[in-house]
């Protein structure tokens, strides 16, 4: 299934300067803020040598004497360079200017899939036609593109994981659906490798609280691994299939009590035109216990590529059974070894920081 949107293309003209308080780095002109995260701000830019539009994420100036956060920042850019997905966004440049510290990324042209559910919410179908088919009668379209774009981040999560990055905020605002149809992962602020353990455990649970595996509430760095990116894949998942959160808490201590100690509906529940076979690989995906989860994103890509086919062979989305591949893929053993290799990154992290590559920023935290 291909998604389409139709996307007014911007001017490749030289942009106005956007005024006195954005940054100066040579070689691009600011053209306006994109929007702000937990350390940067991101700025739609214009590079003047290459005559192109890009993402410039710029350290926020109320940060730029924390260690811990410019170390973050420097990861950051780290963890994109070793990556090169066509369903990651990609990292072009990583400098410092007199105390501002940047990064020049791709700018993605498209829409969040947080937008885009809380377009589907409101019933805005000029919004939502892109992808997101479910208003109306036929949910068979949108159950398919949320197998879609749910495969594309599984992939790319499994390529940075095979470096030895977690990304550690895969939620529906850190995924963009651009202008030809292309999921896309972005914003690495969190993304942690082993060197990275220690500050994470000081700083408390880092990650967007809805979407964060039960077993990071208390930061117990020792269990961070690949594992908690598939919990936030299938908790966004659950939440495309039936434009709601798996837990729908809005106060933070209800909400962290509901993801350490109780359970999830069936996504079938919430909406009965989620197929049996999706509503199989988010409830392994959700597992509390990481041992009962797919134990890699790639085993949880291979079921949802198993879901997708099935899905479009038939024409009842509903059946009571499901695909002997996706079967398969739902009853492979767990690895005796589940632990991400993240040592890989340790020896190898100054090799591999060569052609950096980067991704639009949004806001972290938040329920």
């Amino acid at each position: 299934m291909e998604l389409t949107r139709t996307i007014t293309p911007m001017t490749t003209s030289v942009p106005p300067p956007v005024g006195d308080e954005s940054p100066e780095i040579p070689g691009y002109d600011i053209v306006r803020p994109l929007g702000k995260g937990g350390m940067g701000v991101v700025y739609l830019g214009w590079q003047t040598a290459l005559e192109r539009f890009v993402a410039l994420k710029v350290l926020r100036k109320d940060l730029r004497d924390d260690p811990q956060v410019r170390a973050r920042f420097v990861r950051e850019a780290r963890a994109l360079s070793q990556v090169q997905h066509p369903h990651v966004v990609p990292l072009h440049a990583f400098g410092q200017h007199d105390d501002t510290m940047y990064m020049s990324m791709a700018y993605v042209l498209g829409e969040t899939i947080s937008e885009a559910l809380e377009a589907a919410r409101s019933s805005d179908e000029s919004r939502i036609g892109f992808w997101f088919e479910r208003i109306g009668t036929d949910g068979r379209r949108a159950n398919v593109a949320a197998c879609v774009v749910a495969q594309a981040v599984a992939d790319a999560l499994d390529d940075l994981h095979s470096v030895g990055i977690v990304h550690r905020d895969v939620k529906p605002a850190n995924i963009v659906v651009d202008a030809k149809g292309r999921p896309v992962l972005v914003d690495f602020g969190l993304a942690c490798d082993k060197e990275a353990e220690a500050i994470g455990s000081r700083d408390g649970p880092i990650g967007t609280p809805r979407y964060l595996a039960p077993e990071l509430m208390d930061a117990r760095a020792d269990e961070l691994d690949a594992r908690a990116d598939v919990y936030a894949l299938g908790a966004t998942l659950f939440e495309m299939l039936t434009l709601r959160p798996a837990f729908p808490q809005t106060e933070m201590g209800d909400l962290v009590d509901a993801i350490r100690n109780g359970e999830p509906p069936s996504a079938r529940e919430v909406e009965p035109s989620v197929p049996r076979s999706l509503d199989a690989i988010v409830r392994r995906a959700l597992e509390k216990d990481p041992r009962k989860r797919f134990q890699s994103a790639r085993g949880m890509a291979a079921a949802l590529r198993a879901a997708k086919a099935d899905l479009s062979r038939q024409d009842d989305l509903s059946c009571l059974a499901l695909a002997p591949d996706l079967q398969r893929a739902l009853d492979a053993p767990a690895p005796r070894s589940s632990r991400l290799r993240r040592h890989l990154l340790v020896g190898g992290l100054a090799a591999l920081a060569g052609g950096l590559a980067f991704a639009a920023g949004v806001a972290v935290g938040g329920v």
